[in-house]
């Protein structure tokens, strides 16, 4: 199938991640399986001891002192203005216009192009270009995406025509926060996952998704509307934090500037529990994506799970596979609908014991907020791990696609028989890589956590003892991250 989910990361329990000491593993991230060369726990416990040397470097020879957010460097990147614009004004419009032109034919194509998901532009673009390569991209060159937003030139047409008709917005619910950017990054995953995998399928969510940000530009404004409701800018947000560029718009124009890695993490704001909830379901999706069609999962649903629920519904239908294969999706769901719940549960116990243990008077709403930020990396680096090979193997394929985005057999660029061969990265190299992204995500995270400890306790020796709890949660992750790489895919 050639669409892949841009999101997703699961919670196993570390004893469980542990006692799978197994001679071998099949991981499930290659067409076929690929046997470990040494046994699972080799690298599960060798990858929590990296982690815990670096959590004992960071306890005892760092300094508290690490780059805060806007501590930056201009690049000589900026413009000056001539005639009453700027250069870097004509290149947004110029990107800007791009970017909406390949939305739209991306929306067209799916609608009156082929139905074969290889020969269709909208899938490679969306669900390879636009969802991994320029979401990795943003992790190197910072948060472009409101300068390319597919979503700005519409948006900029509405405000404009509708100036001077309504004298203001309604005001939008502080407590919503970035909720509809939750929501519809469950609809996304849910798309990805549990979708037909068709082309005029994603041409309706997309032309869906277009009519909810008119819609809600329209009743609270587009600045608004686009910080808390759209999914995708939220996404290159806080994967733009971890880039050693920002973007900063002043006066009309593009400001770049240079800062140090990870300092986009470091912010001292209180930020909503929304935002936190985002970055927990960007984890879980990730890894219930990973989960969820290994042969584990499968088994042990129709083992203990489906007898229990089929018993509960009753076989009074005629078409008992029917009513069986509805429950399972059903199941499939809800699961994925909880699987944020769990990651949030296990983040909040682990910072409630950090809070009894150095009896910190700040509360836990404060504490979830604090810490929400050094969870990015791992999001990031699960994503990255999950999905880094498919991007490789799929991406060049737009190079065909552009000439003939329909499937009609067209030849506009003359690239339609000229295919660029797909990046191939053997099977070992693939899962050792998977290995390393997964340990940096982590050791990353414990990184910035170490510094927002010193922060949120004031206290060297409390920092230190708070991150205990934390650290434990950061090496079940670890592992049972790495577990669920190594899961075989069900066959059947």
């Amino acid at each position: 199938m050639l669409q892949v989910s841009s999101v997703s990361r699961g919670l196993i329990l570390f004893t469980a991640c542990c006692s799978i000491g197994a001679s071998e593993a099949k991981a499930h991230a290659f067409a076929a399986p690929y046997t470990l060369p040494v046994p699972f726990w080799l690298y599960a416990y060798g990858s929590i001891a990296a982690l815990l040397l670096s959590f004992l470097i960071l306890a005892f020879f760092s300094s508290p002192r690490i780059p805060q957010q806007g501590e930056s460097v201009a690049v000589a990147l900026v413009v000056t203005h001539k005639k009453g614009l700027t250069l870097h004004s004509k290149v947004e419009a110029t990107l800007r216009c791009l970017s909406f032109a390949s939305i739209t034919i991306c929306i067209v194509s799916g609608l009156i192009g082929s139905p074969n998901p290889m020969l269709n532009f909208n899938m490679t673009w969306f669900w390879i270009l636009f969802l991994l390569v320029l979401v990795y991209l943003a992790s190197v060159i910072g948060d472009f995406y409101p300068v390319v937003s597919p979503w700005s030139l519409p948006l900029s047409f509405i405000q404009k025509i509708s100036k001077g008709r309504r004298t203001e917005y309604l005001n939008y619910p502080k407590k919503l926060g970035y909720f509809p950017s939750v929501g519809m990054y469950f609809v996304l995953v849910a798309l990805e996952l549990f979708g037909n995998g068709s082309p005029a399928t994603l041409s309706f969510f997309l032309a869906a998704y277009l009519a909810w940000m008119l819609f809600g530009s329209l009743l609270f404004g587009p600045a608004i509307w686009l910080e808390y409701a759209d999914t995708f800018r939220l996404m290159f947000k806080l994967i733009g934090m971890l880039a050693p560029v920002e973007w900063i718009h002043e006066a009309s124009r593009w400001q770049i500037r240079l800062r140090w890695p990870l300092a986009g993490l470091m912010k001292r704001t209180l930020m909503p529990f929304s935002l936190t909830f985002f970055i927990l379901f960007m984890i879980s999706s990730t890894a219930f994506d990973g989960i969820h069609d290994t042969l584990l999962w499968n088994s042990g649903y129709w083992r203990s799970v489906s007898p229990v629920l089929m018993s509960a519904v009753g076989s009074g239908s005629s078409d008992i596979d029917a009513v069986a294969a509805d429950i399972y999706y059903g199941w499939q769901w809800l699961c994925l609908l909880l699987s944020p719940f769990v990651y949030l549960v296990a983040y909040a116990f682990v910072l409630g014991i950090g809070k009894f243990i150095v009896g910190s008077p700040r509360s836990a709403g404060q504490l979830l907020s604090d810490f929400a930020l050094s969870l990015v990396p791992i999001a990031f680096f699960y994503h990255v791990t999950h999905y880094f090979s498919v991007a490789l193997s799929q991406a060049p394929q737009i190079y065909r696609l552009i000439s003939d985005p329909f499937g009609w057999g067209w030849n506009l660029f003359g690239t339609a028989q000229g295919a660029l061969r797909p990046f191939m990265i053997d099977a070992s190299v693939v899962w050792h890589l998977q290995v390393v992204m997964v340990l940096v995500g982590h050791v990353l995270a414990v990184y910035i956590a170490h510094g927002q400890s010193f922060h949120s306790f004031r206290s060297r020796s409390k920092a230190l003892i708070s991150q205990i709890p934390m650290m434990t949660l950061m090496m079940g992750l670890t592992a049972s991250g790495l577990w669920i790489l190594s899961l075989p895919m069900n066959s059947g």
